[in-house]
């Protein structure tokens, strides 16, 4: 194996290890909450709701990953594609 091609397998790894990070990430942002109804002087003026909310970082870091991970597979490809003189 040369070490075009060896590099390239680097690549693709940090690459996939990117993707999974991205995953994590993603799946961790979303946090919900459950509210009971709200009453006011013995009267239910609302029901019963639930309030998701999203952390904007953790949603950020995720996308940088899902964009350093195309960087690397362009990067490998290049690698894989290149010849020698």
């Amino acid at each position: 194996m040369t070490t075009d091609r060896r590099i390239g397998c680097v690549y693709v790894l940090a690459a996939v290890l990117a993707v999974v990070a991205a995953v994590v990430l993603f799946a961790a942002a979303p946090s919900s909450a459950t509210y009971p109804p709200l009453t006011s002087g013995g009267r239910q003026v609302a029901g019963p709701y639930e309030l998701t909310t999203y952390r904007g970082d953790l949603i950020a870091l995720g996308t940088v990953l899902v964009i350093a991970s195309s960087v690397f597979v362009a990067a490998a490809v290049s690698r894989f594609r290149r010849r020698r003189l």
